[in-house]
């Protein structure tokens, strides 16, 4: 399965797009519903965070599909929507620790 198509299936009602058409690692999910989570994934961890003070709250997930790991930003368009942005990391291996670069 393709990235798109696994992007697809954790937001099953939203429209997916790929950002930037020569990253394959960057998509957003357009039209989700109102605090949307990812679906048909492992969750790793979630949390909440917020730019600046009128900005409401928008919430993160970390989750894991097939052998990819993803991390998604969930929030309130100005237009009063929802939208997602999802970045992808490949090749992920529980057993290895992550090393900043």
């Amino acid at each position: 399965m393709n990235l798109q198509d696994t992007v697809a299936l954790m937001f099953p009602l939203g429209v997916v797009a790929q950002s930037i058409p020569d990253n394959s690692s960057f998509f957003e999910v357009n039209e989700i519903p109102a605090r949307s989570v990812p679906q048909n994934c492992a969750m790793l961890a979630t949390g909440e965070f917020q730019y600046s003070r009128d900005q409401d709250c928008t919430g993160s997930f970390l989750v894991q599909a097939e052998e990819h790991v993803f991390f998604i930003r969930i929030y309130s368009t100005r237009s009063g929507g929802w939208h997602a942005e999802v970045v992808v990391r490949s090749g992920f291996d529980p057993g290895t620790k992550p090393r900043a670069n």
